[in-house]
């Protein structure tokens, strides 16, 4: 099935991605109180987890 084998593809590009020696960074939410202008510069942010939660549905 087409679908599946993009879900497939795209999981193996993030478990690349999350598996790169800075991927641990982007892995949750960026906290609020620790980078107040975040949301400014990032106006949609989604951290690994999120993505890989999206992949999934």
């Amino acid at each position: 099935d087409r679908h599946r084998s993009w879900r497939r593809l795209c999981l193996m590009i993030w478990m690349k991605i999350s598996d790169h020696r800075y991927g641990h960074v982007f892995m949750n939410p960026v906290k609020p109180e620790r980078m107040p202008d975040y949301t400014a510069i990032v106006k949609r942010p989604m951290c690994l987890n999120q993505v890989k939660a999206r992949i999934r549905e």
